[in-house]
């Protein structure tokens, strides 16, 4: 086993480790919020986070992910950590102003209240402090730091969300987004804190503003992709349906993603700073496609199961269904093969960000038109069916990519 190899597994280890400590936390505040706080309202909750998907793009303009690249792979690491922190703080301030001011639009364009937009708006700004401080930890390979500051993320919003369900009357969205922008506001300053020496506007640098954004701009369209890939079905089941419907379909997912997308989450904050290094590429791959080969059916099973267990749990508010489930767990397989893999391509250099980005966008598509077709003709199961043929298409262009032999630098 090569030294690559041996630092990947222990990195790893690291964060498994901390997700065993987190998701005790994490579990159990998303289903006694979603009990307590009822579909409609638990699907408000949902819109806040899916719509500060959307928001965060100009706040961030791809600059997070170059951060993560160029600081690992580079040797100049506080001129790439600096230009690339206050790039984006000046970013989120411009984004800030002319979002606040068209406000109306984005409102009658989502079709949600004044107040929800006003939170995802909020949790944006929250969102994007806390993402530019796990780039700048996940680049200069910080790993032991960004597990403990997870675990205390975690710790922070059940401290924060029981305490406020216990002494106030409250039980509306706003408790369990409350919750969270307090516990990523605290751990960001935190790793900003902690990696301060890498900060200072003295060592901005023009030339590498340039070479970042230029990684950026295809990472932006990959971020305008995931957010039509990754959000839009809860979007656009509100707009045909309700918040209500929203909910049970966001309980689903959360289901589906408690213990699997939380591992996946974990992986990739070692994997995609240890394969922006020179390393042997076909060697990874070959161990990626062996363990899926493996894996696959048993991680689909499992998380049909997990689904029927925490649905229970959410309560009565929610039905169960079978074949919601069952596409649900085959969704989180799909999931876990093809975002490892593009994530994976996108690692290799611009040309790899360029490939995953283009046709994120014709994916992005293909699942934007998909959901309006089946949504308003088969409800809840045309929104996570276009997102299972989303992402198997994901994966045919994936294995494209690959067959072609486009993984050496």
């Amino acid at each position: 086993m090569g030294d690559e190899m041996k630092s990947f597994i222990k990195n790893l280890g690291v964060f498994a480790f901390a997700s065993l400590l987190t998701v005790p936390f994490l579990a159990t505040v998303n289903i006694v919020a979603g009990r307590v706080l009822g579909p409609s309202e638990y699907g408000k909750y949902t819109l806040v986070m899916s719509i500060g998907q959307f928001l965060i793009i100009p706040m961030t303009l791809g600059m997070n992910t170059a951060i993560i690249k160029f600081t690992a792979s580079e040797e100049s690491k506080k001129k790439t950590v600096s230009t690339g922190f206050f790039s984006i703080l000046c970013f989120t301030v411009i984004a800030t102003i002319i979002l606040s001011l068209t406000r109306d639009v984005w409102v009658d364009l989502f079709r949600i209240e004044q107040v929800v937009f006003s939170f995802a708006l909020l949790y944006a700004i929250i969102l994007a402090s806390k993402q530019l401080s796990q780039s700048i930890l996940r680049g200069l390979q910080a790993f032991r730091l960004q597990s403990f500051l997870e675990v205390f993320s975690a710790a922070i919003t059940a401290l924060v969300f029981f305490g406020y369900i216990l002494l106030t009357p409250g039980r509306t969205f706003r408790v369990y987004i409350l919750a969270i922008i307090v516990a990523f506001l605290i751990t960001a300053i935190v790793s900003f804190w902690y990696k301060r020496q890498y900060i200072s506007y003295r060592s901005i640098r023009f030339s590498v503003f340039t070479k970042m954004s230029h990684y950026g701009l295809y990472a932006i369209l990959g971020g305008l992709s995931g957010f039509f890939l990754g959000n839009i079905d809860r979007i656009m089941i509100n707009h045909y349906l309700d918040s209500h419907h929203v909910g049970i379909y966001a309980a689903y997912f959360s289901a589906s993603m408690a213990i699997v997308g939380l591992g996946f989450q974990v992986f990739l904050n070692v994997f995609f700073p240890a394969v922006s290094k020179n390393i042997d590429r076909l060697a990874v791959l070959t161990k990626i496609n062996r363990f899926f080969r493996i894996m696959m059916t048993p991680i689909i099973i499992f998380t049909f199961f997990l689904i029927w267990l925490i649905i229970f749990l959410f309560g009565a508010q929610y039905p169960t269904d079978f074949v919601f489930m069952g596409l649900f767990a085959l969704n989180t397989g799909l999931f876990l093969i093809g975002n490892i893999k593009w994530w994976f391509i996108a690692s290799i250099d611009t040309r790899g960000v360029r490939f995953t980005s283009s046709h994120s966008i014709v994916a992005a598509l293909l699942n934007v038109t998909l959901n309006i077709i089946l949504i308003r003709t088969i409800g809840l199961l045309g929104a996570i069916g276009a997102t299972v043929i989303s992402s198997t298409y994901l994966i045919v262009l994936s294995h494209y990519f690959f067959e072609r032999k486009y993984v050496q630098p």
